[in-house]
């Protein structure tokens, strides 16, 4: 709430199957109950687009929760302020949209994929928020900034780390989620 109020970035380094659409359901209920303001929210990743695509296809296969809003209309994947990038062009123009705004671009560790360009562009701004919502493994790129790195080099780049870090383990699929 924080970087809404500041007009901040929150960055969300997701994987593509499974947390990217879990974390556009819990978005769009806390958008739904007020929790989290209208803000535009952007899905930069063509692969989680076509996985989500795949959810909604066959929602038989989801949870029930998810499984009766799909079939009764209420899609938590797609929701008024959701924009999906398709295109790196159209990937590099969410820098020129004003924040409050929140982008999930894969890879999940940081470690590759289209979050290192949105990661060079906005953990210097102290406005900004990184949300690691996943395990991340040793010497990653996210894991050296969960563990407080406040310098790091993304793609030959020094870049000095002014975003706040922060996270919730509980989107983890790994054992020692819990």
């Amino acid at each position: 709430l924080n970087t809404a109020k500041n007009k901040g970035v929150l960055l969300i380094p997701a994987f593509s199957l499974e947390r990217t659409q879990i974390i556009l359901s819990v978005i769009d209920r806390m958008m739904t109950t007020g929790e989290l303001p209208q803000i535009s929210v952007f899905m930069d990743s063509p692969l989680a687009a076509k996985v989500t695509k795949v959810y909604t296809q066959y929602p038989e296969f989801l949870r029930a929760d998810i499984r009766e809003r799909l079939v009764s209309g209420d899609d938590p994947f797609a929701f008024k302020t959701l924009r999906v990038t398709a295109n790196k062009e159209s990937s590099q123009a969410i820098d020129s949209e004003p924040g409050p705004k929140v982008i999930i671009a894969g890879a999940g560790m940081g470690h590759g994929g289209r979050i290192r360009h949105h990661e060079l562009r906005y953990l210097g701004d102290p406005t900004t928020t990184l949300l690691l919502v996943g395990y991340q493994v040793a010497g990653s790129l996210g894991r050296r900034l969960k563990d407080g790195q406040k310098k790091v080099d993304i793609d030959g780049r020094e870049v000095k780390v002014r975003a706040t870090i922060d996270g919730i383990d509980g989107f983890s699929a790994h054992a020692d989620r819990d």
